[in-house]
């Protein structure tokens, strides 16, 4: 009972700083907002991080600071002076309406029941895979290929519909920056990529049974691969932070993935409250998803509430790694109203929602 408190006091804690940092950076309704901005000095390594500052005049960073806040700033003060008339960096306080809405976060909202459709899956698919394995031992080739059809999910694809309270420069990402960037584009872009990248992370989780299959039902270098996408405090390592213009983001980036990993469990995680931090995390969890998805009461149970339908689970899914590149635009995945063959009918689709950068193309 005490260490539970304990957990529960340090758990409030963390959340407390979380809160403390978030609302450090992100302005309460109506008031003023306090921002940095750099100049670096290229627009297409932005992403490789194979930029540096660069010195620019006065001009430049004031009408950056300008568009940043929607006006002219209320006030500002140039940072880094590199020759005359020239900085790296500005600061200012703009009392403009906030540029970077919170309701752009919003998206997608993983509820209690998405998690329930997706361990039904998982289970579904870690028989099929069981029943691959028996017919490969028993070179019954024929048996293992169409399971093999089944086992692989059918993505179908349209567009997401717009979302009226955010801007094109919101959904675009870096992709909207000249040259600058900013720490509030900065603070906002890793919420949304960390969001995104964590229910990828979710929705790849249906794939366990196959990834276990192909190595043999054991945690090899490959299955730590695999599964390293899954750990959020990797997310946050990996996920753009603007290039390290702002160090004082990495601790809010990582206290960010980590609170939405555990909201988004709803119980299917290690129930250790640190155990993402402990060393080697990812190789535990791989342990520990094994033991679980080889399980043959865990893989049995069934949720009859959900019977024998098919459904939509509606997600968002970063296409391939974690990030890859400015590939980012909106989409979303709806069922398909076909059916394959008699033996789709008994899995459970997991229909996901596919960037296309090419819909949301403007010119800024």
């Amino acid at each position: 009972m005490a260490e539970r408190t304990s957990h529960l006091i340090t758990a409030t804690y963390i959340l407390f700083l979380f809160f403390l940092s978030s609302t450090a950076i992100v302005p309460a309704p109506g008031q003023c907002w306090n921002d940095r901005i750099f100049a670096h000095s290229g627009d297409d390594s932005f992403w490789d991080c194979d930029v540096t500052k660069r010195c620019v005049n006065e001009t430049f960073l004031l009408s950056a600071a300008t568009r940043e806040c929607g006006q002219s700033p209320e006030k500002h003060t140039f940072r880094e002076r590199c020759g005359l008339g020239h900085y790296f960096a500005i600061d200012y306080t703009c009392c403009a309406p906030y540029q970077y809405h919170e309701q752009c976060l919003e998206e997608p909202l993983w509820r209690k029941g998405h998690t329930d459709k997706l361990l039904t899956t998982m289970k579904t698919r870690a028989r099929m895979a069981k029943e691959m394995q028996e017919a490969k031992k028993a070179e019954n080739n024929a048996t293992a290929d169409k399971k093999l059809i089944v086992l692989v999910p059918s993505r179908f694809v349209h567009r997401f519909p717009d979302n009226a309270a955010c801007t094109y420069k919101e959904l675009q990402g870096w992709i909207s920056f000249g040259f600058y960037v900013s720490r509030h584009r900065t603070y906002f872009d890793i919420r949304m990529f960390t969001r995104r990248s964590v229910i990828n992370a979710r929705i790849s989780l249906e794939y366990a049974a196959l990834w276990f299959m192909e190595s043999e039902y054991k945690c090899t270098q490959n299955m730590t691969n695999y599964l390293e996408g899954v750990n959020p405090i990797a997310i946050a390592r990996d996920v753009p932070k603007g290039c390290y213009f702002f160090p004082e983001l990495e601790e809010p980036a990582k206290a960010f993935a980590l609170e939405l990993h555990r909201n988004t469990s709803h119980g299917f995680d290690p129930p250790e409250e640190d155990f993402w931090k402990s060393e080697n995390a990812t190789e535990k969890y791989c342990e520990w998803l094994l033991e679980k998805v080889t399980d043959p009461e865990w893989m049995e149970e069934e949720d009859n509430s959900y019977g024998v339908v098919s459904w939509v689970l509606l997600l968002l899914f970063s296409t391939g790694s974690i990030f890859m590149g400015a590939a980012f635009g909106l989409t979303l995945g709806r069922r398909s109203t076909q059916e394959d063959s008699d033996a789709e009918e008994k899995s459970f689709p997991i229909v996901h929602h596919i960037y296309n950068e090419q819909d949301y193309a403007v010119s800024l």
